[in-house]
């Protein structure tokens, strides 16, 4: 009962998958099958689930996590050649001082999967980020600073080398508020934050990608010195001044 066919894991309800990947031939185990719940340790469980596909004669596979909120409490590492696959409702918090790392690939709907105060870093063959999975809502009301802030963090640690490729945070169409600016890494380098296509910015932000700053006298994006290559597509700007205009600043 550990082992899913892909095709076969029982779904809650539509998963949404990441549009960047490309649909899996691997057999899928779920963690739960290796003990994954609500007051264990998820790390254990990814653990034991990773001995088992290191025995096989592939070596690669797929671990699959069915709708709960986990604790990871321990550093783990995801390999290269084995993907995480997390359903709608999956949720890994991650204790303050943790580093959840997948170096392989991360399929997930575009809702949050990442929670706690612990690290998440990224460092596989992913193209495309999306800031949901951080839990940033775009429905103009929710206070996105931290989430993006965690979303950013992520996205500079794949792209730490000013030779790597490259990573795109993806925002669908939505009024995303900030009450005060996030946090930009020190050094973000080869990042692309990239708005809804094809559409036309509009006052009812319905089908654009905007950013609302709820605050004054401050820039929304306030970039470091170190930083290089980041671009902004396809984003409208609503400032937060009542009197002037709002700002865009590097320093």
């Amino acid at each position: 009962a550990r082992l899913h066919r892909r095709g076969t894991i029982p779904m809650a309800q539509p998963r949404l998958l990441n549009p960047s990947l490309i649909d899996s031939t691997y057999d899928a185990i779920n963690l739960k099958g290796y003990g994954a719940g609500v007051s264990s340790d998820l790390s254990d469980a990814i653990n034991a689930a990773l001995a088992h596909i290191a025995a096989t004669s592939v070596g690669k596979g797929a671990i699959y996590l069915p709708p709960d909120t986990y604790t990871l409490k321990n550093n783990v590492t995801i390999p290269a050649g084995v993907r995480l696959i997390m359903e709608h409702g999956a949720i890994i918090s991650i204790n303050s001082g943790k580093t959840l790392t997948i170096a392989g690939e991360l399929d997930a709907p575009l809702s949050q999967i990442f929670s706690g105060s612990g690290t998440v870093v990224l460092t596989g063959t992913i193209e495309k980020i999306y800031p949901q999975w951080w839990g940033v809502k775009g429905d103009g009301t929710t206070d996105n600073a931290a989430a993006m802030g965690s979303a950013l963090t992520a996205a500079a640690a794949i792209t730490t080398s000013t030779t790597a490729t490259g990573i795109t945070i993806e925002f669908p169409a939505g009024l995303y508020y900030f009450a005060s600016a996030p946090t930009f890494p020190a050094a973000i380098r080869n990042v692309r934050i990239l708005g809804a296509t094809g559409v036309v910015w509009s006052t009812t932000y319905t089908h654009a990608s905007v950013f609302k700053a709820g605050f004054q006298n401050a820039a929304l994006f306030d970039l470091g010195s170190g930083s290089a290559n980041l671009t902004i597509e396809n984003v409208g700007f609503y400032g937060g001044q009542t009197s002037v205009g709002g700002s865009l600043s590097h320093n």
